[in-house]
């Protein structure tokens, strides 16, 4: 296996130790920070609004008046780095187009979970109450940037995925900004919202954890299409505003940051929990109506693994062991590609008194999936 095969010839321990992702948790983006704190400067926080609620809704060009900062950092952020390789980013792209029913559902479950299981990590979302209040619509966010960063061509000159990862780099910043001037925030015990650790482990749920947990259903990449989609995650990491000089050079070190973070802050936590729950009941919610409403955490169990999975209290069922088994496994995966596609078909619909989400999946993806342009009904 490519990653039994790296570890044996690598030493765990050589970079990733306590006191530097210690000293990571106290670091956040500079450049974006600055951006933030200069549009609340000269302009107030009602400025700052508008050109969130903007970034949020508005997938068009960028509008002249936002505020001068803003403008100055997309167009200061609007290179990819010295060193991105376009094939590679291609080749990356080339993967998701093969694989997005799949990645899809890593995405909406185990990486999300991932994120949950981080004791200190997980404080940000429940501070905000983003999630608990609305599942769908930060499972329908990520959609959308996976979709943004990974279709054809967006990461090319002028491509979408560039102003996608520009936009999350400021958000980010923004909401780092508003919840430290809370005055709640407990900065000493949890280090910074959205600091340095939590973006690299969050970049890990989407590159690492992805190419791990394709083979539990049933998709295996080969050497240059993990090597390929790896890659693409440290362009975007870069991008997005994680230190070059921190970030896993290969899968092997990969390896040894997931499990760093996991050693140092993995764990059951009421936020953790809080946060599953709610991603759950939207699963439940979604699924199509040939599922088990358990489907879901059945799935959710069988990427994630037992530990992470009792920590956030993810429910058993007589689903749990199909994976187990030659002779049910080959149903599972069966009904696991249909979740998956239930996802993404499932383009917009309304949770008891949520705002209705809604995501745009490129017309290229779109007829590589499959997918028809109608929609589940609400």
């Amino acid at each position: 296996m490519l990653f039994a095969a790296r570890r044996e010839a690598y030493r765990p321990g050589m970079r990733y130790t306590d006191e530097l992702l210690e000293q990571l948790r106290y670091e956040a983006d500079p450049l974006a920070d600055r951006v933030v704190g200069a549009v609340l400067d000269d302009h107030g926080i009602e400025a700052l609004n508008r050109s969130l609620r903007h970034l949020v809704h508005n997938r068009e060009p960028l509008p002249t008046d936002l505020p001068t900062p803003v403008l100055d950092y997309f167009a200061r952020t609007s290179e990819l780095p010295a060193w991105a390789d376009l094939e590679r980013l291609r080749g990356a792209a080339a993967t998701f187009a093969r694989h997005a029913i799949a990645v899809s559902l890593i995405l909406a479950t185990d990486s999300l979970v991932e994120c949950y299981a981080a004791r200190k990590g997980v404080e940000v979302l429940r501070f905000s109450y983003r999630l608990a209040h609305n599942a769908y619509r930060r499972v329908a966010e990520t959609a959308q940037f996976m979709f943004d960063v990974l279709a054809p061509a967006a990461l090319e000159p002028d491509g979408d995925g560039r102003i996608a990862i520009q936009k999350v780099r400021l958000m980010h910043a923004a909401i780092r900004h508003l919840i430290v001037e809370t005055g709640r925030w407990p900065t000493k015990e949890l280090g910074l919202p959205i600091c340095q650790e939590d973006m690299l482990g969050t970049i890990e749920s989407f590159s690492l954890i992805v190419i791990r947990d394709l083979p539990k259903l049933g998709i295996e990449l080969d050497a240059t299409e993990a090597d390929d989609w790896f890659y693409f995650w440290q362009v975007v990491s870069e991008m997005i505003g994680v230190r070059p000089d921190v970030a896993p050079r290969d899968l092997a070190e990969a390896d040894e940051l997931l499990s760093a973070i996991r050693r140092r802050h993995h764990g059951p936590s009421e936020s953790g929990v809080e946060m599953t729950r709610a991603l759950l009941e939207m699963h439940d919610i979604a699924i199509p109506g040939h599922l088990d409403r358990g489907f879901a955490a059945a799935v959710t169990r069988h990427l994630a693994g037992p530990q992470i999975a009792d920590w956030l209290e993810v429910p058993r069922s007589h689903l749990d062991a199909m994976p187990e088994h030659e002779a049910s496994l080959g149903v599972f995966l069966g009904l696991a590609d249909r979740f998956g596609r239930a996802l993404l078909e499932r383009e917009a619909f309304t949770l008891a008194g949520y705002q209705r989400a809604a995501f745009d999946i490129p017309s290229e993806l779109r007829s590589a999936w499959n997918l028809g342009e109608a929609r589940l009904p609400a």
